[in-house]
């Protein structure tokens, strides 16, 4: 993910824009490659074309917003699939593809692996489905399941690829210790110190249901739709069942830090607007009563007053800076923070940001006196585990580097940490002024 924000800054610069600018594109490529994945694997454009509407209507009222990981790793994931069901990947006979499509499948999941290691659900799921396929194709033919067992092998040696160059380019350089605890030991610690209870979670779907209501609707839809139509339409019985499969596998994602927050729920978001275009334009098209254009029409009807409430949400998010009387009480405490410390630090001199935006080392063109930077990894116990540190040895490490200006909000918090920080605060530094309720210390002592 950080080689993903780098790359976006060779083209856009060195901003926070640019982040942005590459969340849309990696949005668009996503709402693109499920056009591809209606038109290819479920033999309707009209499908895709919902279907990527969907997903861009519904990814911001999931914190879509913001150039979170989920964003990034779903084209990776979409692609995966696409790949695994348009070719046909897992029918037998003539026509089979040869094995490198396999391993291109598993380098475009183990590359969203590389940016969160939860989509090694969305792998597994894929595994089960080609293994599954391959079996139904050939009639339950143990050279059949043979044969799907040697194409999952084949997949995971593409995704296990993806692992081993980044890891040799570590080890290479001596820090493969290091990316082995970042990539297993942090992130298991992260998700066995957590409970997630059915109520939370009970809380979470409703929340779902409230402002993704036509995607979620569908899905409750297909455990009927199946039933009806699984003598007259097996192929859509397949479709959705391939889909369902794939939903249960992210879900499993969702869920597995058990530490669910909405922009999680953006892993499943492929899966249930295709779900959700499926059904919609099945069931619109159901009674054959309706020429192309205006089942055409109908659907999109639907889709948009489906999809209103996150469109319209996101645009008055938007929109709102440019309203003077809604952005008066709006405050962009970084920016002020950069205007008033802007001159006053001056070159090899620092600041350090306790508990507040560390934005503002960016807006200053200043780096940070530690390297772990986000406030969490320092102020928060569960976080300073997982980074594996002890952070009143690395407060005394920053403030030995005696910052020129400690910015700090919640200074009165009665924890081990901020009581040393206060010590340090009382012999060294004077209070100089409040920004925004952030309280900014200068030093007082001279540098030995």
């Amino acid at each position: 993910i950080y080689m993903i924000f780098a790359l976006s800054q060779l083209p856009f610069g060195s901003s926070v824009f640019a982040a942005r600018i590459a969340a849309w594109i990696a949005v668009a490529l996503t709402a693109t490659l499920l056009y591809c994945y209606g038109r290819d694997v479920l033999a309707s454009r009209l499908v895709g074309a919902v279907a990527g509407l969907l997903y861009i209507a519904y990814s911001v009222s999931n914190v879509g917003l913001a150039a979170n990981t989920e964003i990034f790793f779903t084209p990776f994931v979409v692609l995966g699939f696409y790949l695994l069901l348009a070719k046909g990947a897992w029918e037998t006979g003539a026509h089979r593809p040869r094995g490198w499509l396999f391993v291109v499948v598993g380098l475009c999941l183990g590359c969203s692996l590389q940016v969160k290691y939860v989509t090694v659900f969305d792998l597994l799921g894929a595994m089960l489905i080609l293994l599954f396929l391959s079996w139904a194709k050939g009639s339950g033919s143990r050279a059949s399941l043979a044969a799907g067992v040697w194409r999952c092998i084949l997949l995971l040696a593409g995704a296990a690829f993806t692992f081993l160059v980044p890891a040799a380019a570590f080890w290479w350089t001596g820090h493969f210790p290091e990316y082995a605890y970042a990539n297993f030991t942090a992130n298991w610690i992260h998700s066995s110190d957590a409970s997630l209870s059915v109520f939370s979670f009970a809380r979470l779907m409703a929340g779902q249901l409230k402002t993704n209501l036509l995607p979620w609707c569908a899905v409750l839809l297909v455990p009927p739709f199946l039933m009806i139509y699984r003598r007259y339409h097996p192929a859509a019985v397949r479709d959705l069942g391939v889909l369902s499969c794939w939903l249960a596998f992210g879900m499993l994602g969702v869920v597995f830090t058990r530490r669910v927050n909405l922009h999680n729920f953006l892993q499943v978001l492929p899966q249930l607007c295709l779900i959700g275009s499926y059904v919609t334009v099945f069931a619109i098209g159901a009674g054959g009563s309706l020429d192309r254009k205006r089942r055409a029409f109908l659907t999109l009807l639907v889709v948009f007053l489906g999809a209103f409430r996150p469109l319209y949400d996101s645009a008055r998010a938007v929109l709102a800076p440019l309203d003077a009387e809604a952005s008066a009480g709006m405050n962009d405490t970084p920016a002020h923070l950069a205007r008033y410390l802007k001159g006053k630090i001056g070159p090899g001199e620092s600041l350090y940001m306790v508990d507040s935006d560390p934005i503002v080392y960016h807006l200053l063109g200043l780096n940070g006196p530690t390297r772990f930077v986000l406030p969490p990894y320092l102020i928060d116990d569960h976080f300073a585990k997982v980074a594996g540190i002890d952070p009143l040895q690395e407060l005394d490490h920053i403030m030995h580097s005696r910052p020129t200006y400690v910015a700090v909000m919640d200074r009165e918090r009665d924890t081990p940490f901020y009581g040393l920080l206060r010590e340090h605060l009382r012999t060294d530094y004077r209070e100089e002024t409040q920004v925004d309720g952030v309280f900014l210390y200068r030093r007082t002592s001279r540098a030995p």
